[in-house]
């Protein structure tokens, strides 16, 4: 997205750049070449030149669901709220690994995974909770990707909506919202506000999946 003023003028002269409530201000530039990444920028004028505003959009929705671009360096845009959440602070809905409905009871005998050597189910609308249920191209994040969000983004535990959870800041400085939701077991449920569980696409071993722990007492924090 970009924007462009001509500027005819000797001397300085200061330039400011607004960007629209989706969108953030990446840089300057003039025939194409970048001139500053700073807003305001004062510029000197030697003659007629014409100066870009350019923007990034980091937010939108893909099949009614919505994304944020954090500004990772893979460009991966992460939802902003759990399957079967309508807001951030929402838990949503629980899953066991692979399996793409909720369900009454969560066990290791009911598991249509468990003990099985899959792989990598991300995107794989047989698997992959996410593409199956909200489609397009929504999927569970792999290993790489957490490990991503780890190295590149900042964390600090608050309340949203009176829901305790982590605030995953990312270098855009847009931010994604983590709720402490605990996990299933049985028909009975632990650690809800304290800290929370969240799948990778993919498997560590025939009985566990490689997940983003946060929180307390979960050993893969953030």
């Amino acid at each position: 997205t970009t924007s462009s003023n001509s500027v005819v003028y000797e001397g300085n002269v200061t330039l400011t750049a607004t960007p629209d409530e989706d969108c953030i201000f990446v840089n300057w530039t003039v025939n194409g070449e970048i001139v500053s990444i700073e807003n305001p920028y004062t510029a000197t004028i030697t003659e007629d030149t014409e100066f870009v505003a350019n923007f990034k959009v980091f937010k939108g929705e893909e099949n009614g669901h919505t994304w944020i671009d954090l500004g990772l360096p893979s460009g991966t845009k992460w939802a902003n709220h759990n399957i079967g959440a309508t807001v951030p602070y929402e838990y949503g809905d629980y899953f066991a690994w692979g399996e793409i409905a909720p369900k009454e009871t969560y066990t290791t005998q009911n598991s249509t995974t468990y003990g099985e050597e899959i792989g990598d189910i991300s995107g794989n609308p047989e698997f992959d909770a996410a593409r199956a249920i909200w489609g397009k191209e929504w999927r569970l994040p792999t290993e790489e990707e957490i490990k991503e969000l780890e190295e590149y983004c900042t964390t600090n535990e608050t309340n949203v909506g009176g829901i305790l959870g982590v605030r995953v800041t990312g270098p855009s400085g847009q931010s994604i919202f983590l709720p402490y939701s605990g996990h299933k077991f049985n028909s009975s449920s632990s650690g809800i506000g304290v800290w929370g569980n969240y799948y990778s696409s993919e498997d560590a071993n025939i009985n566990y999946a490689i997940n983003l722990g946060i929180g307390d007492g979960w050993p893969n924090n953030l």
